[in-house]
């Protein structure tokens, strides 16, 4: 992003790019219809959108893209992060959806959606964490009506962070590309910096409980409580909601997966 300019300059580059892979074979072909042309020019338009706004996010911040599909490894796991941000202090984690965004404290709190903070454990290093982020890459996903697009997730709320952020940020205002502000109300996905490693922190917690009871051999289904809804597998797993407790993060917050990380670190 740091070799364009004006937002004009990304549209007119990710249009050159979104029509040259839209020509390739594996696309071409659903071009043959009207309905088929129609839909991959509207596909073409979207990835315009989603290009600007990125480049308007990283403009108005002072962040820097350090890694695009950066490969993260630690001895107890592996994985591909779609973008690592950085300034000179703070690192936050991006990744993108196309899809729904599943942004609750609830479902963190049951072990259903660690994937973010895990990565954030393994790639901040020496910086301060300053959020995990979902970017909504898709047209249909929390567009503001002016066309920018807010990333979802949490974040650490301390002044300097969220300044850090959002560079054109004024006081007594929430920020138009995520869910906090200077001088404003405390929302729930938004703590201290204090907070904030805490919970992250509880990621680590929660694969050392799972890897400790896999290597013990407890292999019994554990389902979240929406999961049965869905699971193709349902016919030869077993488990049966109705008899057995299904895992629930309801009424889970934020804050209340800090207390856990504080109170564990008490009794270590």
């Amino acid at each position: 992003m740091s070799n364009f300019k004006t937002e004009e300059d990304v549209s007119a580059h990710a249009r050159e790019y979104a029509e040259k892979e839209a020509q390739k074979p594996v696309y071409a072909a659903g071009r043959d219809t009207e309905s088929g042309k129609y839909a991959s020019e509207a596909l073409c338009e979207e990835a315009v959108k989603v290009a600007v706004a990125v480049f308007r996010q990283l403009k108005n911040s002072a962040f820097q893209i350090k890694g695009i599909e950066e490969k993260v490894s630690t001895d107890a796991f592996f994985g591909k992060i779609d973008r690592v941000d950085e300034t000179d202090k703070y690192v936050r984690i991006i990744d993108y959806k196309s899809g729904a965004i599943s942004d609750k404290a609830s479902d963190y709190y049951a072990g259903v959606k660690m994937q973010m903070q895990l990565y954030m454990l393994a790639a901040q290093g020496e910086k301060i964490p300053a959020g995990v982020f979902y970017f909504p890459a898709s047209v249909a996903y929390r567009e503001k009506e002016d066309g920018r697009f807010q990333m979802v997730g949490f974040l650490n709320a301390d002044e300097a962070a969220v300044r850090a952020g959002d560079t054109t940020l004024e006081y007594g205002k929430k920020s138009e590309y995520f869910d906090a502000g200077i001088g404003t109300k405390p929302t729930s996905c938004s703590m201290s910096e204090e907070d904030f490693r805490d919970f992250i922190q509880y990621a680590e917690y929660l694969a050392e409980q799972g890897t400790a009871e896999l290597k013990e051999g407890f292999i019994a289904a554990s389902p979240h409580s929406s999961a049965c809804n869905w699971c193709k597998f349902g016919g030869f797993c077993g488990f049966d909601k109705e008899k057995t407790a299904v895992r629930s993060g309801e009424g889970a917050k934020a804050k209340t997966i800090v207390e856990i990380v504080r109170k564990k670190k008490e009794n270590d």
